[in-house]
């Protein structure tokens, strides 16, 4: 994922940014921005692809929202 697709997915995330979202929340941000939530990683940390949605992520700055970019086809 491109730096840029790091940044398009956290300015879709609400203004409480330091806050526990359940990976379903997330999800759901995303698909309201035309994206597809694949997984995140954590500042310093690794990289977690097609989490569980009920699993639980603390979100700050430095937290990466990986996701696919487009029009999104139900």
């Amino acid at each position: 994922m491109s730096a840029d697709g790091a940044r398009l997915a956290l300015r879709f995330l609400p203004a409480d940014l330091h806050r526990v979202f359940t990976i379903g929340e997330l999800r759901e941000l995303a698909l309201n921005e035309q994206a597809v939530l694949l997984g995140y990683q954590q500042e310093g940390g690794e990289t977690v692809l097609n989490p569980n949605l009920n699993a639980q992520v603390k979100v700050n700055e430095g937290t990466q929202l990986i996701v696919l970019q487009g029009p999104i086809h139900e």
